[in-house]
């Protein structure tokens, strides 16, 4: 896994999207998946997020800056039975994470949450 000093400094998503709020908030102890048509591929710079599903072109297509963060969704992916604020939370204790790199984390995951690209499973 590639070290979260590799996040993007300003808020652990694109240049263009912005940190969520509470209304997509990490349930405790759910386990999420990726929200039908949902994808992500890795790239050099990070990653790329998008949405696949219909005919038209869909704009739900984020940035990921970081190798880290694409890092954190290949295990959303791989370990299905993992609850997401478990898995911020061992994220937290091995990188030995401060307040404000895990709440980058969370924020990470809360605005996939209101996008729909990651649902409670």
């Amino acid at each position: 896994m590639a070290s979260p000093a590799d996040a993007a400094p300003a808020h652990a998503m694109s240049r263009t999207e912005t940190a969520a709020g509470a209304a997509g908030a990490i349930a405790p102890g759910r386990c999420y998946g990726f929200g039908r048509g949902f994808t992500f591929r890795r790239e050099s710079f990070g990653g790329i997020l998008y949405h696949y599903e219909g005919v038209k072109p869909d704009p739900r297509v984020t940035f990921v800056d970081s190798a880290f963060l694409i890092d954190l969704l290949e295990t959303v992916r791989d370990r299905p039975e993992l609850p997401l604020a478990a898995l911020a939370d061992a994220v937290q204790a091995h990188f030995a994470l401060g307040p404000a790199e895990r709440a980058r984390v969370d924020a990470f995951f809360t605005t996939l949450i209101e996008r729909g690209a990651l649902v409670p499973r």
